[in-house]
C-alpha cells in the first residue's frame, strides 16, 4: 500500500495542509521552520506508533484549538500481510455508511449513537482480507481533542457507492497494511561525520 493523500488540521504549526503524493519518492523541500518535521511527525503519529498516546500535550494543538485531526489515503491495498487476520478468530464490524468524507473521523461510539449500529456486518478474517483487497482506498484517521481519549478509525471505500468502517481494529492490523520510520537529518555536518 502507498499514501496517496495526507490531510492535516490545527496540528502544531499547520492550520489547515492536503498534500498528494505519487507512487515512488516523493520529497518534502521548504525554509527552515516552515513544518516540514511537522508533517513528516503528523504521518508517523498515524502509521509508525505501535502504542500510540491516549491524550497529547497541549504543543501538539495549533495556537489555541483544542482540537486536530490527520487523515490518511492509502491506495494500491491488493498487497498487505495477511498473517494478522489470519489468526484472527473472531469476527470484525464493518459500518456500511455513505460515501461523505464528514462519517471518517466518527468513532464507532458516535455511529451508534447516531443510529447506525443497526447496519453493522460482521465478517470473517478471511471476508475481511477479501474486502480489503477490493478496496480503491483506505482512510486512517487520527481526531484527537484535548482532555480526552483520541480516536483513530479505519475507513475503506469499495468503490461501490458506501463508505465502510471498522468497528474495531487494532494497531497490529494497522501495521500490517502499512508502517513508518523516521530517519533523522543531520543538521550539523561535522558532528556528523567521524575522523579516525
Amino acid at each position: 500500500m502507498i499514501i496517496t493523500k495526507l490531510k492535516i488540521k490545527k496540528y502544531k504549526s499547520i492550520e489547515d495542509m492536503t498534500l498528494e503524493f505519487v507512487k515512488g519518492k516523493n520529497i518534502i523541500v521548504g525554509q527552515n521552520n516552515c513544518g516540514k518535521s511537522n508533517i513528516i511527525s503528523a504521518i508517523n503519529l498515524v502509521i509508525g506508533e505501535k502504542y500510540p498516546p491516549k491524550r497529547f500535550d497541549d504543543n501538539f494543538y495549533f495556537q489555541n484549538y483544542d482540537n486536530f485531526t490527520i487523515a490518511l489515503e492509502l491506495s494500491n491495498c491488493v498487497e498487505f500481510d495477511t498473517t494478522y487476520l489470519k489468526n484472527y478468530n473472531q469476527k470484525t464490524g464493518l459500518y456500511r455508511l455513505e460515501p461523505s468524507t464528514s462519517y471518517l473521523k466518527y468513532s464507532p461510539d458516535e455511529l451508534d449513537e447516531l443510529g447506525y449500529g443497526n447496519s453493522v456486518e460482521w465478517k470473517t478474517s478471511d471476508e475481511i482480507i477479501e474486502v480489503i483487497k477490493k478496496a480503491k482506498h483506505i482512510y486512517i484517521t487520527l481526531f484527537s481533542k484535548k482532555n480526552e481519549d483520541s480516536v483513530y478509525t479505519l475507513s475503506m471505500d469499495l468503490g461501490d457507492s458506501n463508505l465502510y468502517k471498522f468497528k474495531y481494529f487494532s494497531q497490529e492490523l494497522l501495521s500490517s497494511f502499512i508502517t513508518s520510520a523516521i530517519i533523522p537529518s543531520e543538521r550539523n555536518l561535522k558532528s556528523g561525520i567521524s575522523r579516525k
